[in-house]
């Protein structure tokens, strides 16, 4: 594109709420919901969504804790999408009325959402396994130094190939858990220095005086 070339401003259409009707089979609501998931209300949810999933109160029960935190999303899909007031809510009749599944089909990009909410869930996961392994791995480390810094007094050759082979170890298990990280660089300042083959010094000789 031409680097001259003026730049264009767009003026977005205003999204418009979608209205559905609500059939209890004995009044009909009109239930209206924004189509759109804004940014912001995403991560707020998201956050929240986390809160739930490893709150410390819920201590072992998994079931209790997935569910819990299914039912604490449509919850908040409802109280920030829709004109529905949360306060007194059956969630479980809001699933079997069908309720719910009318909600999120005027929501075009909820699927996505909710992928994006399990690859959150997939990268703290991640995190909390990796900062886990180092913390270990480190916490290992700083005991076995201390322990070598210990026998520093007493040093002889014998101490020295044992704290080699602890360090080895050590650096061979961190490698290990993040690859990469105990190994030397691959570039030209890591190659073994060639030897300097020998200066040959150049005599000159000039020439024999003839003996007369």
């Amino acid at each position: 594109m031409d680097s001259e070339e003026k730049k264009i401003s767009i003026d977005f259409a205003k999204i418009q709420e979608r209205v559905i009707n609500f059939d209890t089979g004995e009044t009909i609501y009109k239930v209206k919901i924004v189509p759109y998931i804004p940014l912001t209300t995403k991560v707020d949810i998201i956050r929240n969504y986390l809160e739930s999933l490893y709150s410390p109160e819920i201590k072992d029960d998994a079931a209790i804790r997935y569910m819990g935190t299914q039912y604490m999303l449509m919850l908040e899909i409802i109280e920030r999408l829709t004109n529905i007031s949360i306060d007194g809510l059956n969630v479980d009749l809001v699933y079997q009325s069908g309720l719910w599944d009318k909600i999120i089909a005027e929501i075009p990009d909820y699927p996505k959402f909710k992928k994006e909410i399990d690859l959150v869930v997939e990268f703290y996961e991640f995190q909390k396994t990796l900062e886990k392994s180092v913390g270990n791995i480190v916490d290992g480390l700083s005991v076995k130094i201390l322990d070598i810094l210990s026998k520093i007094e007493k040093m002889d050759i014998d101490k020295l190939k044992e704290i080699s082979q602890e360090f080895t170890s050590r650096l061979d298990d961190l490698n290990k858990t993040i690859p990469g990280i105990a190994e030397s660089k691959s570039d030209e300042s890591s190659k073994p220095i060639a030897p300097i083959a020998p200066v040959i010094p150049i005599v000159k000789r000039g020439r024999k005086k003839k003996v007369s």
